[in-house]
């Protein structure tokens, strides 16, 4: 079964404008939520103060919506008659919570703000199989100064984040070629954070294709290999 990245639909005609989200009514609890360690890694599992958005007027009411201060790669803005629709697909552990909408001077109940609970980093990327380099942005476009690393799985490539962090020369890890390996899997909805690149949302072939018979709005997608040439998969 395929993969797709999920991402927000460019076409002006669906969505209006692009971004969707003008400003915020408010911020809510998101510093709380920015600033809690684990919330790109595990479940929000605390009580917050959910943040309201205000669309542009020219925007239009998508099931997913654009924009704000919202990170793609975690959080996402979608109806909630969508989430409920989610429910007939392998997801894994996800919260939601209400959001109120602003829009034409009206509030629009009819949204909510979705996390995936848990990243598939570990499960879907073969770091083994991946090509990383060490280097830094200064001298990223000379070939001779990146040095090739072996990353052996998940934990050794978190080890090696963190000794980058404490280096005074600013290294980072980079990658030539990140491998995704989907044999056997058979889950609908997952994201990625900690990677190099390609981080955010991603539906199987049988989701996508159920998005697009039922007609929901503001959203794209892309097969992972032609979304990102650095990627390979294995099916």
């Amino acid at each position: 079964m395929k993969y797709y990245k999920l991402d927000f639909s460019l076409n002006v005609d669906e969505v209006g404008k692009y971004p969707q989200i003008e400003t915020m009514y408010n911020l809510g609890d998101i510093e709380k939520v920015d600033n809690y360690p684990m919330a790109y890694k595990q479940s929000i599992d605390f009580i917050w103060d959910i943040p309201q958005p205000i669309l542009y007027r020219q925007s239009k009411l998508t099931t997913l919506l654009s924009g704000g201060i919202f990170s793609s790669f975690i959080l996402l803005v979608f109806r909630t008659s969508f989430v409920r629709f989610l429910e007939r697909f392998n997801l894994g552990e996800y919260r939601s919570w209400p959001i109120k909408v602003h829009y034409k001077g009206q509030i629009f109940k009819e949204y909510s703000l979705f996390h995936i609970s848990y990243p598939s980093d570990e499960q879907y990327v073969d770091y083994a199989s991946s090509e990383f380099l060490i280097g830094t942005s200064e001298d990223w476009q000379n070939p001779d100064i990146r040095k090739p690393v072996k990353v052996e799985g998940y934990a050794n490539y978190q080890s090696l984040m963190e000794v980058l962090k404490e280096n005074e020369n600013n290294a980072r890890i980079r990658c030539n070629k990140l491998i995704f390996d989907f044999t056997g899997t058979d889950i609908d909805m997952f994201r990625l954070i900690d990677i190099p690149f390609g981080e955010g949302y991603y539906v199987s072939e049988r989701l996508k294709t159920a998005i697009e018979e039922q007609g929901f709005t503001g959203m794209a997608f892309e097969e992972i290999e032609e979304y990102e040439k650095g990627i390979k998969v294995v099916y």
